[in-house]
This record gives C-alpha cells, structure tokens and sequence, in this order.
C-alpha cells in the first residue's frame, strides 16, 4: 500500500473555500479504482490542513492522480494557501500482508 499526503497551509479567510475544495478532491479520489481511503483533516496548533488518500499500488495512485487533475484544476489553489503544498509519498508498513516492507520472515542467527 502507498498513501499520500498534502499539507497545505490556508490563506487567512479562505480555510473554508480550501476545505471544500480537499474536500472535493478526497470524494474523487475515493471513487478511483484501488483507493482505499481519501480524508482531509486539519492541524489546529500548525494552522494547516492535511490531506491523506491510501491506495493499494503505487500505479493505482498515479492513475486517480491524473484522473483527479480537473478537480484541482477548477480551484484557485494560489489564492487559496499561503506558499506551496508539501505533498509526501509513504509506504504503509502492515504486518498483516504479505510484502510489505518490514515483514520479511527472518530466522535464527547463526551460532
């Protein structure tokens, strides 16, 4: 699994108008084959917005990132935050499937 996150800081009276507009994009994102998740939520001490969508495979994320791009497209993104978005890659360490990264089986150490 892969997630991606955008932390966006909002321009002084323009939260509500970013919000809808994460907002929108996280309910295009939920429709897009292998998501399976797309929230936004808020850091009230940093004063930011972050966003979060999980996708099964790196490719399922890359094609609902370009299927989403009308979304963003219609919102004035400059006007609404200040300075740019930090948009971050993850992969998600989950013990419970199979290849994921940290669940190699290991053995006994030689003696």
């Amino acid at each position: 699994m892969i997630c991606a996150t955008a932390t966006t800081k909002p321009r002084p009276g323009r939260e509500r108008e970013l919000d809808l507009a994460a907002s929108e994009h996280a309910a295009a994102l939920r429709r897009q084959p292998g998501c399976l998740g797309a929230y936004v939520m808020h850091d009230r001490a940093a004063g930011s917005q972050v966003s979060l969508s999980i996708f099964a495979t790196a490719e399922d994320l890359d094609r609902a990132l370009v299927a989403t791009r009308p979304i963003i497209a219609r919102h004035p993104l400059d006007d609404l935050r200040e300075g740019g978005t930090d948009f971050r890659l993850l992969e998600v360490v989950d013990p419970a499937r199979a290849g994921s990264p940290g669940t190699e089986v290991v053995g006994p150490a030689d003696e």
